[in-house]
């Protein structure tokens, strides 16, 4: 478990590194989506922080910095860049989906406390995150 506390705490920060600079990046050409990518940069920083407030009372220290996993997220948008935005959401829309499709899963176990009440927590967050983009190709006629 603390191996898997660990990886979501940063795969949140990754997934924050990343939304904020899509975000950046849109932020002239489609405003409305920018504001919501930021949003969602901002939901996946707050996730990251209940996955090290779990970590850090269950096993006394911090999971680890920050900046190194919002820096991998950062870098993977602007390696990402020259790619169409269709695509780049597409893909984002693919793990999002994927991604409630494993909480819901390990919720279906029926375990409570700790690690559940996290995923628990941010699973609203994550189906939002999941809709927008579907929601965006619907708008392009994509759906």
């Amino acid at each position: 478990m603390k191996s898997k506390i660990r990886l979501s705490f940063r795969m949140e920060l990754i997934g924050k590194g990343y939304y904020s600079k899509l975000a950046d990046q849109n932020a002239k050409k489609n405003p409305e989506l920018a504001e919501k990518l930021s949003l969602f940069s901002r939901h996946e920083h707050k996730h990251s922080k209940l996955f090290a407030k779990l970590y850090s009372d269950r096993y006394g220290k911090q999971p680890g910095y920050e900046w190194p996993w919002q820096l991998a997220g950062k870098t993977m948008g602007v390696i990402l860049w020259p790619l169409p935005l269709k695509l780049k959401l597409k893909r984002l829309g693919s793990i999002e989906k994927m991604a409630v499709r494993q909480i819901e899963k390990a919720l279906a176990s029926g375990e409570e406390g700790g690690y559940f009440d996290v995923i628990m927590a941010i699973l609203p967050d994550e189906q939002k995150h999941a809709a927008l983009f579907n929601d965006f190709f619907h708008q392009e006629g994509n759906a």
